[in-house]
């Protein structure tokens, strides 16, 4: 083989590489802005039903790469946008800091469905509280 041509297997590898690399990208600018609009920037998100397509592509997102709930809850603690006040296995009660309760339920909720996640997810006393069936 000389060093101009590319086997079948090359291409393959190089095409899977770029479609990785995009899916990726698309994950992390979703991240990005949702942290964004959670911290209460320029960029908001007006409409619960961008929460939910949002939450949507995230939970597709992070369940083709094996994350969960735990992972999310625990970026968006890093960043400032909840506080976890509790958590088990099955029980996590957050209180939003930076973000409209009611569209951080209708995020959460979407992002859980995506995953096919049973789930309750409430908001009492300015608490989200999510309990997994």
């Amino acid at each position: 083989m000389s060093v101009g041509m590319l086997s079948f297997e090359n291409v393959f590898f190089i095409a899977f590489s770029a479609y990785l690399v995009v899916i990726l990208l698309m994950t992390a600018v979703s991240v990005y802005y949702l942290l964004k609009t959670l911290r209460g920037g320029d960029f908001a998100l007006p409409d619960s039903e961008l929460f939910k397509k949002a939450g949507k592509v995230v939970g597709k997102s992070f369940k083709d790469r094996g994350l969960t709930l735990h992972d999310l809850l625990w970026a968006l603690e890093l960043r400032g946008a909840v506080k976890m006040d509790s958590q088990s296995s099955k029980y996590y009660s957050t209180r939003p800091l930076k973000v409209n309760p009611e569209h951080l339920e209708s995020y959460i909720s979407a992002f859980l469905i995506a995953m096919n996640i049973r789930s309750d997810v409430t908001v009492k006393n300015e608490s989200l509280i999510i309990s997994i069936n």
